[in-house]
């Protein structure tokens, strides 16, 4: 039986956890309470309101101010993601392919759609839209718990400063900016993969080998792989640190230095194989990417905004944000940016310098101010060091979201800080000159701009009022709206002299002995929790469920009527047609086909430039006829302005035009050639007198077709990874499905397995004889296969190595 002391621990441990998870529930209640219990939705949908986007303009669509313009994938592509994943397994399919985008793309291979994340389980349970803000609090207690685990386990600190630090690494920039995107679920699992990695290193044959497997496969399957890799990256650093700190540098070869290296090494190899059914597809598809092409070439999608970075990791609105009432006077995404790395003013330039003052901790602390300056680098652009990033895999990541670790490293070393003062340990230093200085430039910086605003916001937005044609990306409209403007970002460098002044006296009180012990620590938590929930407000929208993509007449018309493609003109975003499951030429899921980037770049509208990480995101085709267009079965443009044209239907603020040249989505060309080469392929497509009902060009020979083909052919029934063609052929010829070809297709005709041809180099063509036949095409990829039986062997590795181990010593003779 359990002993009285026994329950005692067992009791305290359960009051403690208690403590901490209703910390974090009342700080995610305290700034997403209205979506927690249904009167909002956790989700930027007052962008819909904007012109040209989704929503017929209304005086009342027009009131609609959105709250952050810089979040708009969430409701332009992560949602409907997240419901497309959710109707298919609760209709009992893997949701392997998606219809409605790129002409057909791979959906779970895209990696960001987390098919298999366990926070997705919850919207295959609950597919409703309040799901949403109840899996960001999951994702906030995950964070939490494990960052608590790891402090006190990895670190040894005591129960308060632990937990103080877990619940604030919830509130960090990366985690706030990024919530409910896939690199907002991939950091949460980050002390995980680091407690498990600290478990391995120092007991190599204990459990901290399966559950790194376990925290590594998580970690992998949450929907960001460049985001995972960089949670391994940190992994790595740490274990090098583990050994270090354990053996020196001269035993680094020793025996226990190998087990230690072939445990957490284990580790991450075994977390792969359980995570292969997402990994493999996600590596072949990105083979494909036009997205990954760039970045391999040297492509920097954001660009570093050098030390100005700086102010915005201790004052993350200091240059401003795309929140409403305000604006950035920074070029580029403020989310890629410094803000990300926040972690607090206090925590940053208080806490995290204090942890040096404790001789147990100041090793791990001075190893996170390392991870975490280096970590900053990419966005800071700090010459010679950002280089490091352009190297090998690393380039191949997005290195400004290392700020994760940034974030990360200023908790880590402030959770040793709050240590110190818990256990009233000497702090007074010579060099706690350093911090007071920063505090110093940073607090008269501030107080400065709060007298004399800077100029874009002192006299640009005026310019604005006066000067019509005077370009700025915000909607200002009057006087009112520039002082708003104005009020708040001398709220803002107010509050930021005066965080900086408190700061400085704290300092003061430290060095003359009069902060210590649970008093002081108290004092400092409760003003570091108010600066989190102050920077943490009103950055992600919480919006009205009426506005969660009502239904519009003109799409309802348009998806009733049946087939045929659709492209908005400079409007309707790509993915907005999955709202009414309309199918679509475009697409946005952040790899880009290349293929098709390359068939449709002859096409563009020069009108609309192109975006470098999204090349068909707002793809939009010049007005003259494009036989291409007509190929990929594109039969209606929607209009947001009158395109002064015959209309198919004008409605609600929408024109559609109708592509009478269109080819129907499956059809049966008059002429087969090939094998023709991929690149003389798509220089054929291209030419003027390319007709796509006269030919079709394969990729290889068929011996059976010589002369005209004649047939007709029609869709009978179709799921997203199913297609059943019925064909009616006088000769032999090919079957053309105007959607996009993959390797993972498979095509069986009367029930036999025949090759899916690549026609016209980006879509599907079966060979079909003379007479009546059933062509069936299903999305079956090797990938997944092969996948799949990695992770039953992964799961046959892991069960071996927790039960062998166990065996083992239950079967030890006992001394004695």
């Amino acid at each position: 039986m359990p002993s009285i002391a026994d329950n005692s621990t067992i009791q305290g441990r359960v009051i403690r956890m208690t403590i901490l998870i209703g910390a974090v529930v009342l700080g995610q209640a305290f700034l997403y309470g209205p979506s927690l219990i249904g009167h909002k939705i956790l989700l930027p949908l007052d962008l819909l309101a904007r012109p040209e986007v989704y929503l017929p303009q209304t005086p009342q669509t027009r009131s609609i101010v959105p709250q952050n313009r810089m979040t708009s994938d969430l409701v332009l592509a992560i949602e409907f993601r997240r419901r497309f994943a959710a109707s298919e397994v609760r209709a009992g399919r893997m949701p392997l392919w998606n219809p409605y985008n790129y002409c057909g793309a791979p959906f779970l291979a895209a990696n960001n759609t987390a098919v298999f994340s366990p926070y997705t389980l919850a919207s295959y349970l609950f597919p409703g839209p309040a799901t949403i803000a109840w899996v960001q609090l999951l994702k906030s207690l995950v964070a939490a718990i494990g960052a608590y685990l790891f402090f006190r386990v990895a670190m040894g600190v005591s129960y308060w400063p632990a937990a103080i630090g877990g619940w604030c690494f919830t509130l960090t920039g990366f985690l706030v900016l990024w919530t409910g995107y896939p690199p907002g679920f991939v950091a949460s699992w980050l002390p995980w993969v680091l407690l498990a990695t600290d478990r391995a290193a120092r007991r190599p044959g204990g459990w901290g080998g399966p559950a790194l497997a376990i925290a590594t496969a998580v970690t992998m399957v949450s929907g960001h792989a460049a985001q995972a890799g960089i949670v391994l990256v940190a992994s790595g650093l740490y274990l090098l640190w583990c050994l270090f700190h354990r053996f020196g540098l001269k035993g680094a070869a020793c025996r226990a230095a190998v087990a230690t290296v072939s445990a957490t090494a284990g580790g991450w190899m075994l977390g792969m194989l359980l995570s292969a059914p997402q990994n493999l597809p996600t590596i072949e598809y990105l083979q494909t990417s036009h997205r990954v092409a760039q970045r391999a070439a040297g492509l920097i999608e954001t660009a570093a905004v050098g030390w100005q970075g700086l102010t915005q990791m201790v004052l993350p609105y200091f240059h401003g944000s795309w929140q409403g009432g305000s604006f950035y006077l920074i070029n580029g995404n403020r989310f890629e940016g410094a803000p990300s790395a926040y972690a607090g003013l206090i925590i940053t330039l208080l806490l995290a310098p204090l942890g040096f003052c404790n001789r147990s901790l100041r090793g791990i602390t001075a190893f996170w101010l390392i991870i975490g300056a280096l970590a900053a680098c990419p966005v800071l652009g700090i010459p010679g060091v950002s280089n490091l990033f352009e190297i090998g895999p690393l380039q191949l990541l997005k290195n400004n979201r290392f700020t994760m670790l940034t974030g990360w490293a200023a908790v880590a070393m402030a959770v040793a800080g709050m240590e110190v003062l818990w256990r009233r340990q000497r702090v007074r230093r010579w060099w706690f000159c350093l911090p007071v200085i920063m505090l110093l430039v940073v607090g008269g910086w501030c107080a400065l701009r709060a007298l004399k605003l800077p100029e874009p916001v002192a006299n640009e937005l005026a310019q604005r009022i006066h000067d019509p044609a005077f370009a700025l990306p915000y909607q200002i409209d009057d006087m009112d709206d520039i002082h708003r403007i104005q009020r708040r970002f001398m709220t803002i460098y107010a509050v930021g002299a005066a965080l900086c002044t408190m700061t400085i006296i704290i300092w003061i009180a430290l060095w003359r002995g009069r902060i210590s012990g649970a008093g002081g620590l108290v004092t400092v938590a409760g003003l570091v929790a108010a600066e989190l929930i102050w920077t943490s407000w009103g950055v992600n929208a919480q919006c009205d469920p009426a506005l969660y993509y009502p239904r519009v007449g003109v799409m309802e018309q348009i998806a009733r009527r049946g087939d045929g493609r659709i492209c908005g003109m400079r409007n309707l975003p790509a993915n907005l047609n999955m709202s009414h499951d309309l199918l679509d030429i475009r697409g946005y899921d952040g790899a880009d086909p290349r293929r098709l980037v390359e068939l449709l770049n002859p096409v563009r509208s020069h009108l609309v430039p192109a975006e470098p990480h999204a090349m068909l995101q707002r793809f939009t085709p010049s007005p003259e006829p494009s036989p291409i267009l007509d190929m990929l079965n594109m039969r209606y443009q929607l209009f947001r302005r009158d395109p002064g044209v015959d209309t198919l239907i004008a409605q609600d603020d929408y024109w559609v035009v109708e592509n009478p040249t269109a080819m129907p989505r499956v059809y049966v060309p008059r002429h087969v050639k090939g094998p023709i080469e991929a690149r003389q392929t798509l220089a054929l497509l291209t030419r003027p007198d390319f007709n796509p009902a006269e030919v079709v060009y394969v990729d290889r020979k068929l011996n059976t077709i010589t002369g005209e083909c004649v047939g007709e052919a029609r869709i009978v029934a179709e799921t997203p990874s199913r297609v059943t063609i019925d064909a009616s052929m006088q000769t032999s010829g090919v079957v053309v499905l105007a959607d996009s070809w993959d390797k993972g297709w498979r095509a069986y005709l009367d029930g036999h397995s025949v090759p899916v041809l690549r026609a016209n180099y980006v879509l599907r063509g079966v060979e079909a004889p003379a007479g009546k036949s059933t062509i069936v095409l299903s999305y079956e990829p090797t990938s997944m296969t092969i996948g799949l039986w990695l992770m039953m062997v992964g799961l046959f590795a892991l069960a071996a190595w927790v039960v062998v181990p166990a065996m083992i010593k239950v079967k030890a003779p006992i001394p004695g």
